[in-house]
C-alpha cells in the first residue's frame, strides 16, 4: 500500500493516519512524496517509495500538544482584550513572551558603576600607545589606590604582534543610512536632511545641464 502527500510534518501525520486507520502492515507500507502535479514527477515518486518519517510524524504531534497548550489558552484572552478571531500561535505566543521577559529584565536593571585603567605609554623613539588593566575597580578608591602604588614603575613590552588588518569602504548611502549619518554626526532631523538632500541634487542637475 503507498500513501502520498506534501513532504510535511503535516503530510507525514496523513499518511501515518491512513497507515493507522486502515491496519497496514509496516513491512508492507511505503511513502510515496511529489511537489508537483506531473507525469514525470508522479512516476519519479512511485519509483523512490520511502518509509514513513517517524520524526516528522512526532513533531506533527508535538505542534498538536503545543497548539493545545499554547494556542488554545490565549486566544481567548486576545479575544477578550484586543479583538474577535485573533489566533495566538504556538510559535509567535512564545516569542513575545521571551521578548517581554528579556524588556522586563532590561527595565528592572540596576547599573553597577565600575572604574578601569587606561595607561599610555611612550617608548624611545617618541611613539605612544594605550593600554587597558584587564580588570575594573568596583569604587573610585580602589583605582587611585592602584594607580598610586605605580607612581615611578618602570615598563616594558613583553611581546609585541603584528597583524594585517583589511579595512573595506563603506557602500553608498541609501535614503535611511544618510538619514541616520546626518543624525548621529550632525544632530540633523530628517526634514532638514531630505531638503538639503533635494536642493544639492537640484544643483548638480543644473550645472550638469547648464
Amino acid at each position: 500500500m503507498v500513501s502520498f502527500r506534501d513532504e510535511d510534518q503535516e503530510g507525514e501525520a496523513i499518511s501515518w493516519h491512513l497507515s493507522e486507520e486502515l491496519k497496514l502492515d509496516k513491512n508492507k507500507t511505503k511513502r510515496i512524496v511529489f511537489h508537483e502535479i506531473t507525469k514525470n514527477a508522479i512516476l519519479k515518486a512511485i519509483d523512490n517509495p520511502r518509509e514513513i518519517d517517524y520524526n516528522l510524524v512526532n513533531a506533527q504531534q508535538a505542534r498538536r500538544v503545543l497548539d493545545r497548550l499554547v494556542g488554545y489558552e490565549l486566544s481567548p484572552v486576545l479575544w477578550r482584550k484586543i479583538k474577535g478571531g485573533l489566533s495566538a500561535g504556538r510559535v509567535q505566543s512564545v516569542s513575545v513572551r521571551l521578548i517581554v521577559e528579556r524588556e522586563r529584565e532590561i527595565q528592572n536593571f540596576k547599573p553597577v558603576a565600575s572604574y578601569s585603567v587606561v595607561a599610555e605609554f611612550v617608548n624611545e623613539a617618541g611613539r605612544a600607545f594605550k593600554a587597558k588593566l584587564p580588570k575594573n575597580f568596583n569604587t573610585k578608591k580602589e583605582a587611585e589606590d592602584f594607580l598610586n602604588k605605580n607612581i615611578g614603575s618602570n615598563y616594558k613590552v613583553g611581546d609585541l604582534e603584528t597583524k594585517p588588518t583589511k579595512k573595506s569602504p563603506t557602500g553608498p548611502f541609501t535614503t535611511s543610512t544618510l538619514q541616520q549619518e546626518a543624525a548621529r554626526k550632525l544632530y540633523l532631523p530628517v526634514g532638514i536632511t531630505m531638503s538639503t538632500t533635494f536642493v544639492r541634487s537640484r544643483i548638480d542637475y543644473l550645472y550638469e545641464n547648464g
